[in-house]
């Protein structure tokens, strides 16, 4: 817990105590809060999320709000992510982008209620990720979910309760940000989804929150990103037809994602 008595504030001190903390440990830093604190974080420059209530303040909005430290956000792991498939497999199948269509956060919003009552403290965050979160951007009809626990690592705090809600365990890289992803099955008659776990502070969260909001209000890198996206998926088509993996799109879009992290998070 860190506070500033109330004849201190407004003083400076708690900005200069966190960004001293930020700059000494070299990390994202996260706290939870309610509405009193709310404004001094959002000036800080925090990503804010919704978060989950908290038993010992019933009743009470909270939130999940995320320092950033750029140069967490402008570099990837060195390391093997140590791919482990546990219930899923790499995804093939006919890589397709589709027009934007106004459901897509009505799916968003049934998965992250189910999520929600599955883990409810547990849960830090919840967001919409990806490009079907972001209002007239072409995508695959998968949507992204990253949701944000204490300690991902920590299976057994989220795993069996996201299981037991119907959600399929689908692979873990423990190298990268310790990332875990969940899927609902194939015969729930839900929209496809992927729902990707990381521990809060997670630069991987952050990343996507920024590229999110950045290309909700740029119109050119949107209209940009939308043509990479056209083009991956077209190339694939032509090279590996049906059966492309998923990866390799990624990979042919890599180069425009991160040219444009540097943009955002380089110091």
């Amino acid at each position: 817990y860190l506070a500033v008595l109330p004849e201190f504030q407004h003083r400076g001190l708690g900005r200069a105590l966190l960004e001293e903390l930020r700059a000494l440990h070299g990390k994202n830093l996260w706290a939870t809060t309610d509405d009193d604190a709310i404004d001094f974080y959002r000036a800080l420059g925090c990503v804010i999320s919704n978060s989950a209530g908290d038993p010992r303040w019933p009743g009470v909005e909270r939130y999940l709000c995320t320092l950033p430290y750029l140069p967490l956000l402008s570099s990837q792991p060195k390391e093997d992510p140590e791919y482990e498939p546990v219930n899923g497999q790499l995804t093939r199948g006919n890589i397709r982008i589709e027009e934007p269509s106004p459901s897509w956060p009505h799916h968003f919003q049934e998965l992250c209620e189910q999520i929600s009552m599955a883990l409810g403290p547990q849960a830090l965050a919840i967001e919409h990720t990806g490009s079907t979160s972001v209002p007239g951007l072409p995508a695959k009809p998968i949507i992204d979910i990253a949701l944000l626990v204490p300690d991902a690592n920590d299976e057994s705090s989220y795993a069996p309760a996201l299981e037991q809600a119907g959600l399929v365990f689908w692979h873990r890289e423990p190298g990268w940000y310790a990332h875990r992803m969940f899927k609902p099955p194939a015969a729930s008659g839900r929209m496809d989804a992927n729902v990707h776990v990381f521990p809060a502070g997670s630069p991987e969260y952050l990343r996507m929150m920024l590229f999110r909001e950045h290309l909700k209000l740029d119109a050119a890198d949107r209209r940009a990103y939308a043509q990479i996206k056209r083009q991956a998926a077209a190339q694939l088509l032509a090279e590996q037809g049906e059966d492309a993996l998923v990866m390799d799109y990624n990979r042919i879009k890599e180069p425009f994602i991160l040219e444009l992290h540097r943009k955002l998070f380089d110091p």
